[in-house]
């Protein structure tokens, strides 16, 4: 299980991370589709048209004509499921007699009801563990830091990092955003930090 922390933007940092993240990384995930086989992005905020134009975008920057078959990437808006089991259930019925290589969900927050709760938090943990051993799946997930801070949003974000293989803070750095392991919270196992 893959993190990455949003740490910059001002007031906006949240959205910022995730146009980073979608912006820069999918873009690369797309392509790799086609290498790895298929991806299911779920993103939990933004409206469905949203979601689609910044697909869009993805496309272009990859060098994928608009227009052209994703029959291995999907992507699904959760923005009008409330309930974080409904989400849950959601995302496992798409995952369940599919052969996806990688889910990447665009806050990994919204599968809990209290960020500070700590069962709640280890709930959404060792779902995910299990959906990673039962699905043949990586998973990459973006989740917000606390306000001010490059701490993953509370519990929920501390037990999500210590079970994950990289978190990573996107972040600015001679005037362009990057992602970096070398961070207080962050790691990348098995190797050095990046």
């Amino acid at each position: 299980i893959y993190f990455w922390i949003g740490g910059f933007g001002g007031a906006q940092q949240g959205y910022a991370a995730v146009k980073l993240l979608l912006y820069s990384l999918c873009g690369g995930l797309v392509m790799l589709a086609f290498v790895i086989g298929s991806v299911l992005l779920i993103d939990t905020e933004r409206t469905r048209t949203d979601g689609w134009n910044s697909f869009y975008r993805m496309c272009r920057r990859a060098g994928i004509q608009e227009g052209g078959t994703f029959g291995n990437v999907k992507i699904i808006g959760m923005r009008g499921v409330s309930a974080s089991e409904k989400r849950k259930e959601v995302i496992e019925k798409h995952i369940t007699g599919k052969e996806y290589s990688l889910l990447l969900i665009d806050g990994v927050a919204d599968l809990v009801n209290d960020t500070n709760n700590v069962e709640q938090a280890k709930n959404a943990q060792d779902w995910l563990k299990y959906l990673t051993a039962n699905y043949d799946l990586s998973i990459f997930a973006t989740i917000h830091p606390n306000p001010g801070s490059t701490k993953a949003r509370g519990h929920t974000g501390g037990e999500m990092l210590r079970d994950a293989e990289t978190a990573l803070l996107i972040k600015d750095f001679e005037g362009a955003k990057v992602g970096t392991s070398d961070f207080e919270f962050g790691k990348n196992r098995n190797t050095a930090k990046m």
